[in-house]
């Protein structure tokens, strides 16, 4: 019995269809062999956004603790209004400043992940300038997908108040167990197309609706891989991340116990600065991984339904024998070429 030929390997992975433990080698390779471009980039772009979330929510704790706006540091308005405006207030902009910096920063790793394919280094210039162009298409995606999960959940709950109100509660009762299972079921279909979608915005430069689309018909064959492996991946990450932030967090947390009394604001923002910190511990590990794994599965999906490994293949193969590369790199992705028989 005849074996076959191992595949092809010149970058982070093997140019064929991946298990489990190649996708998340590979997803480890592209890292360790883009440092810079990776956990460096992630690096810069994370502590720059939690340092600005953080000033967003200790500035207004520290001002109105400290009496500005009349406010008596000592009263329990005072700290009232430190933690609505300054905590939650901030925390609330942080996060869609954290959003926006994120998909920015999941922009420029796709870059680098789908170069490393090919064992090509990036750095985090080059990543930046090709991934600027599709800078605002992916924050139009981010909204996008936001509200093809909010306006159905806004919908459902209209439907189950309004049935409340109009025959009463029990009526509602089972409307809103067969609108929570459909909301529930829209929200699992949609997991891989959006983890899709992001790399074929960059990968392919397809429009917004083009790359939730192209997605789509990606996750078609194949969907309860892809899902399984993306529950997989979140729990890793969530694990990992929780076990980075522990320390930090339950530092944190004790120092914001210890900060409900209205003279405790400096132990407060303590508090908050040991939890700012632990976000950026877990995310600079974590967010790299997590997009490498959305790029891979990408590559590994259009290696299972488009025989896109033939067309990997045989780039690897003009590159060992020309020593350049057969295709521009930016165009390899484009899903207008066959597949090609090496």
């Amino acid at each position: 019995m005849t074996r076959e030929p191992p595949a092809l390997k010149p970058g982070a992975i093997p140019l064929r269809p991946l298990d489990l433990s190649a996708l998340y080698n590979g997803a480890v390779a592209a890292i360790r062999a883009n440092p810079k471009a990776t956990v460096g980039l992630t690096a810069v772009v994370v502590v720059i956004s939690q340092l600005l979330n953080f000033a967003l929510q200790a500035g207004p704790i520290a001002g109105l603790l400290g009496g500005v706006g009349g406010f008596d540091a000592n009263s329990e308005d005072a700290f009232a209004a430190a933690f609505g405006i300054g905590y939650v207030g901030g925390a609330l902009i942080g996060y869609v400043v954290t959003m926006l910096v994120t998909i920015v920063l999941s922009g420029m790793l796709t870059v680098t992940v789908g170069r490393a394919v090919f064992g090509e280094q990036t750095t985090p210039q080059a990543a930046w300038q090709r991934a600027k162009p599709r800078i605002w298409a992916l924050v139009g995606l981010a909204v996008i997908s936001g509200l093809l999960l909010a306006m159905p959940l806004a919908a459902g709950i209209a439907v189950v108040v309004g049935l409340a109100l109009a025959v009463g509660p029990m009526a509602a009762v089972p409307a809103g167990f067969a609108l929570t299972f459909a909301f529930l079921a829209l929200y699992f279909y949609l997991i891989p197309v959006f983890a899709l979608a992001s790399p074929v915005l960059i990968l392919e430069r397809q429009t917004v609706f083009g790359a939730l689309g192209r997605s789509m018909s990606l996750v078609r064959k194949g969907y309860w891989r892809l899902l399984g492996i993306l529950i997989l991946t979140s729990i890793i990450v969530g694990v990992v991340a929780g076990i980075l932030g522990m320390p930090f967090s339950i530092g944190g947390q004790i120092a914001m116990g210890m900060g409900t009394s209205h003279s405790s604001g400096a132990t407060m923002i303590l508090g908050l600065a040991l939890t700012t910190v632990g976000v950026m511990v877990a995310q600079i590990i974590t967010l790299p991984f997590n997009a490498a794994v959305n790029v891979l599965l990408y590559t590994d999906q259009r290696m299972r339904t488009e025989a896109f490994d033939l067309v990997l293949q045989t780039e690897a193969i003009t590159r060992e024998r020309f020593g350049q590369p057969g295709i521009d790199p930016d165009q390899l992705w484009l899903p207008t070429r066959p597949p090609v028989q090496v």
